[in-house]
């Protein structure tokens, strides 16, 4: 999807149609939670299905149903950064989306899998959760306050 955004956002960013550029930016949000929602309501109802064929054992077994019941909601912030990067990437703001993605590898991962290690495989895998929710939250905060402040740099035209 953040393929395709790219060149509507270029596109009407040039043409200084700003309310598109944020309509595209909400559209493209939504997108993200109806695919996150799809896709969670998918492996919650067929995890036991998912177990039979991969058949897991012991921790395994329990990574999957954790997996499947709660973290892949997770994915939804990683939706909101990969959107964002488009965003920045296509509205001359690639540090932004340079240094997110950064940030999210090393300070959202490494201190929070580290500090979640103490409690075993599932504690590492909600401190990924968790540099996900903040990198993915801020991201998208900050895509709004680009896209919101486009008109300032230029006059905004309408459509007529």
């Amino acid at each position: 999807m953040t393929g395709s955004v790219g060149p509507i956002v270029s596109q009407n960013y040039g043409a200084q149609y700003y309310h598109r550029v944020r309509e595209t930016l909400v559209a493209s949000l939504k997108m993200t939670m109806v695919c996150v929602i799809i896709t969670w309501i998918t492996l919650y109802v067929f995890q036991n299905e998912i177990v039979t064929i991969f058949a897991p054992k012991g921790v395994a077994l329990d990574i999957v149903h954790l997996f499947c019941d709660y973290l892949v909601a997770s994915y939804f912030f990683l939706g909101l950064l990969f959107v964002s990067n488009t965003i920045f990437n296509n509205l001359s703001r690639p540090l932004f989306s340079t240094g997110f993605n950064w940030g999210r590898a090393t300070l959202g991962t490494i201190p929070l899998v580290w500090i979640g290690a103490h409690w075993g495989p599932f504690g590492i895998l909600y401190g990924q959760a968790v540099g996900m929710i903040i990198f993915g939250s801020v991201a998208v905060l900050t895509a709004f306050w680009v896209v919101n402040h486009l008109d300032h740099a230029t006059p905004r035209k309408t459509l007529r």
